[in-house]
């Protein structure tokens, strides 16, 4: 029966490790030295003075890619002891020749894990960061190098949804021991390299400007397209959660702005829809994720756009331009909801699908719902903060303290004793359906809690209900009615809650559409 390795048997000589530098970040680092108490790391990227030594059995290092992601060398140009080599070319064209033939299983796990996320994923780095002594005949090497590559990234699309319902994401450790794993954690790393090769990465994307007489990105785009490579790409978006692909996702629009592929029109429908799906199956640990970076935000808008209107009349492109501003809008205004001042603007996320599309849409009737007007600010390309006057935060401000004080002066009357809150509360949203009567049955339960000495519980009744009537105030009773009865078993209100319940009213207005 096979042992499973011990951690120190992933830390060979030469190979690559995760190591902590003395700012306590973890960084991709090569194992210069190891005896048997003892490793040497040099960092990847820098210059080799940041050198560690690290105790073998030391909490400081981990196995390849256990915690690092991507480069994590100097933020400009890296520092490596490197040299364009035509031999170290050929090995790596026939290892991923092995992976590709085999479906990625020719490697052990933590073989595959070294070879595509360390030395392939490090050589593109590093052949997009040289300077060629002889341009002519090394950088066209390398444009066939590089097509190689995305034929290897078209083979592992193919294969990664199918690996992906295998694997388990939630163990950090498989990776090192499983195949459907190792393919999976890849993810970051292969849609990099996707990233640098198409010229999306800033910091190698000079390649392309000094060595422009004899490559362009068109060329690798035009072979990744011509090979289904968008087909692919569109099925592993499918499967691995939005998050994991943002990186990618963020430029994939812009390809068919470059590209001259006849088939482009085929592929812009698919990837649209699928990206709105994935846009509302969201969960909320994963937007904020993504509205982390506004700028990768507003990158994205931009792409998308541009790849629409490829397609589409003006009215048609408008609609589902108009879905993702308010889905980013209206993930601002959630964030400022625990705030004292609300954005002013009344956001109704409605999929484009449910208007005119601007492409056939089988699979789902499309209605055009009842809408107020938009302001002229909801036609601007994007504006994730809106300037509101201050009259409307004072008008919002005063309605709730209003409302609040109301309250606070009803919890002295008396109506009735109840004993668990969340027996109460079920029955206030079973018996009123209005948000009114819902709101006096309401001081029945804090007067109770309040009688019974449940401060705690008493509070946290209050806040719930005070985030349900800062929602009303913005986006109608309706919506905030819905809101309150989803949420008043756990008392907590997060976006995804607001997005369900929203959308499950605009499906109510759209079925009673004439």
């Amino acid at each position: 029966m096979n042992q499973t390795p011990k951690v120190q048997d992933f830390y060979k000589q030469k190979s690559w490790c995760d190591a902590k530098d003395t700012l306590g970040i973890w960084r991709v680092g090569r194992i210069k030295k190891r005896t048997k108490t003892i490793i040497i790391v040099h960092f990847d990227g820098w210059s080799d003075k940041w050198k560690q030594i690290y105790c073998l059995h030391s909490t400081l290092i981990a196995p390849f890619r256990m915690h690092s992601k991507g480069y994590t060398g100097q933020l400009k140009k890296p520092l490596r002891d490197w040299d364009y080599n035509e031999d170290a070319i050929k090995t790596s064209e026939g290892i991923m020749s092995i992976i590709v033939h085999d479906n990625f299983s020719g490697l052990a796990p933590y073989e595959l894990t070294l070879f595509l996320r360390g030395d392939l994923y490090i050589q593109v780095d590093s052949l997009l960061c040289h300077t060629y002594s002889n341009p002519n005949k090394e950088v066209s090497r390398v444009v066939e190098f590089f097509n190689g590559i995305i034929d290897m990234i078209i083979k592992w699309m193919s294969v990664a949804p199918t690996e992906t319902k295998n694997c388990d994401p939630e163990t950090p450790d498989k990776y090192l021991y499983y195949k459907s794993d190792a393919i999976y954690k890849s993810i970051y790393e292969i849609m990099e390299m996707l990233n640098s090769i198409f010229g999306f990465v800033p910091r190698t994307a000079d390649f392309f400007e000094k060595y422009k007489q004899l490559v362009t990105t068109k060329i690798f785009i035009h072979n990744f397209l011509n090979k289904d490579g968008m087909k692919h790409f569109i099925n592993i978006l499918k499967v691995i959660s939005l998050e994991n692909l943002w990186h990618a996702v963020v430029n994939i629009p812009a390809i068919f702005s470059i590209s001259t592929v006849v088939a482009n029109s085929l592929y812009i429908m698919p990837l649209t829809e699928c990206l709105i799906n994935q846009f509302e199956c969201l969960p909320p640990e994963a937007l904020g994720y993504i509205m982390e970076n506004q700028e990768s935000v507003s990158l994205f808008m931009k792409n998308v756009e541009s790849m629409i209107d490829l397609v589409s009349s003006p009215h048609q492109k408008e609609n589902y331009m108009d879905f993702f501003r308010k889905f980013f809008r209206w993930q601002c205004s959630i964030n400022n909801y625990d705030h004292e001042i609300a954005p002013e603007i009344k956001l109704s996320l409605v999929s484009p699908r449910n208007k005119p599309p601007a492409f056939p849409t089988p699979r789902r009737s499309a209605l055009k719902p009842s809408q107020p007007k938009r302001s002229d600010t909801m036609k601007d390309p994007i504006d994730l903060n809106p300037e509101v006057s201050m009259s409307s935060f004072n008008d919002l401000k005063q309605l709730i303290e209003r409302r609040h004080l109301e309250c606070v002066q009803l919890i002295e009357n008396k109506i009735s004793a109840r004993k668990d809150t969340h027996d109460s509360l079920e029955i206030v949203f079973k018996s009123h359906s209005s948000c009114d009567e819902q709101e006096f049955s309401l001081l029945s339960t804090v007067e109770y809690l309040l009688s019974e000495d449940k401060f705690d519980e008493a509070l946290k009744v209050i806040r719930w209900r005070k985030k349900v009537l800062k929602i009303a105030a913005m986006d109608g009773w309706e919506v905030a009615q819905e809101l309150g009865k989803m949420t008043f078993h756990k008392l907590e209100i997060d976006s995804y809650d607001l997005i369900k319940a929203t959308l499950k009213v605009n499906n109510l207005i759209n079925k009673n559409l004439p």
